[in-house]
């Protein structure tokens, strides 16, 4: 999870890796639960997502947020998010997305319309 996370990290230029080296996060007062997938096809890691419960204080709302999800740039446009997202977003519901997106996931979102809030 950390080196998918440190690889965002380098090709979205964020300021920080949104997974620790150890394989957990910091707990916070406003996280209940974390959740990481890796994603993998036929034997082969080509991605991952972080999802975390959180409360909302400003609203007096909770909920699940994607933390972050990557794909290795080989698997790209071949369906990797696409095949998992419904099953997601119906766990997960109702899911937001955190925080800087990029492109590449306003567009996925933009084609997948209504599966999430955003924060």
């Amino acid at each position: 999870m950390y080196d998918c996370a440190r690889a965002l990290k380098r090709e979205e230029r964020y300021d920080l890796v949104q997974w620790d080296k150890r394989g957990d996060i910091e707990a916070s007062d406003d996280e209940r639960d974390i959740h990481a997938f890796l994603m993998v096809e036929k034997s082969t890691p080509v991605g991952a997502a972080s999802f975390s419960w959180v409360t909302r204080e400003e609203c007096g709302d909770s909920g699940w947020c994607m933390n972050f999800v990557w794909v290795a740039d080989s698997w790209r446009k071949k369906g990797m998010l696409s095949k998992r997202w419904a099953g997601w977003v119906a766990k997960y519901a109702p899911l937001s997305v955190e925080h800087p997106l990029s492109d590449a996931m306003e567009s996925f979102l933009d084609k997948n319309g209504g599966a999430c809030n955003y924060p």
